[in-house]
């Protein structure tokens, strides 16, 4: 299926969250508890994995099909 665009105001509950959460955390992001649902820490987790991996000076907590933060959570090259 398509990569679903994941924040705490879109698809916060979505299967893919929990999962997320997990790997934030044990890349030391600090997501909090795994419970499935993406909320503010979440949304601070997925700012620092983005300013520290892909260099954003201005990080939005979203992962998005269209930016390089699904690519490089999968371990892919980014542009």
């Amino acid at each position: 299926g398509a990569t679903p665009e994941v924040s705490a105001n879109k698809n916060s509950r979505h299967a893919v969250v929990k999962p997320l959460q997990k790997w934030l955390n044990h890349k030391g992001y600090k997501a909090g508890t795994p419970d499935g649902i993406a909320g503010p820490k979440f949304t601070e987790a997925v700012k620092a994995f983005k300013r520290k991996e892909l260099g954003a000076t201005d990080p939005k907590g979203v992962l998005a099909a269209k930016g390089d933060g699904w690519r490089k959570l999968l371990g892919m090259s980014v542009k």
